[in-house]
């Protein structure tokens, strides 16, 4: 059983002025709840043991929102990226895996839960990193080329060309292992570069997500998310 998450909400949220210059973007209200409760009521009522959250931007406003939960902030003085985001916050994870959930994201299962199902098909022994992607079909508010080819064979993403669509988009949600993270750089980095690592050597798998999933990047994408499921 996974027992820990870490939810990252350190970026900057830039595409998303004028809101962001006062509150972070994890901060931001859809349908009245900030979108990092969102993130962290998909964690209620798994016993998790342990919830990391890293913060940069206007992190102060996310510190005092979380000040009664029993959750830890891995605050970065320095933004480090994905990568050095989640680099810093390792030792709470000794060497036990975790999920991963970025706190601008939203989506919708047609049906079970696909924590459960990242957690089913983990294989300790065979994976580093375990992502979930969704059809680019069922994207919203997504209008870029798509991330990943996809076999569901063996389960193996394989990274689209640079002059090619993909049919995948990675969601922001994913299961990692600690050694993914062995040997890598100091300071800020992209994970994607330890995906393709991982990749080389057959480390790297994921799962689809079988519903609807929305970017919150933008305010059009903001605004046609509150459309979708109701206002401020």
């Amino acid at each position: 059983m996974i027992r820990q998450s870490m939810v990252l909400a350190a970026g900057m949220g830039k595409r998303l002025q004028p809101l962001t210059l006062t509150t972070p973007k994890p901060m931001i209200p859809l349908k009245g709840i900030p979108l990092l409760q969102y993130t962290l009521d998909r964690l209620v009522g798994r016993q998790l043991d342990k919830i990391v959250i890293n913060t940069h931007y206007l992190a102060e406003q996310i510190a005092i929102y979380l000040e009664d939960r029993p959750v830890i902030i891995s605050h970065e003085a320095e933004l480090l990226e994905t990568g050095g985001g989640i680099a810093k916050a390792l030792p709470h994870f000794g060497n036990q895996p975790f999920f991963s959930l970025n706190s601008d994201i939203w989506w919708q299962e047609t049906s079970g839960n696909i924590l459960d199902d990242l957690e089913q098909s983990w294989d300790d022994r065979s994976m580093d990193a375990l992502l979930v992607l969704v059809p680019h079909a069922n994207a919203l508010n997504f209008p870029g080329p798509g991330d990943f080819f996809w076999e569901a064979a063996t389960l193996t993403p394989t990274f689209r060309a640079s002059d090619c669509a993909a049919p995948y988009i990675y969601t922001g949600i994913q299961l990692l292992h600690p050694r993914l993270f062995e040997n890598c750089p100091a300071g800020a980095f992209s994970i994607v570069d330890l995906y393709r690592r991982a990749h080389q050597k057959n480390k790297l798998k994921a799962i689809i997500l079988e519903g609807v999933w929305s970017d919150i990047g933008t305010l059009d994408a903001l605004e046609a998310l509150r459309q979708r499921v109701g206002h401020v």
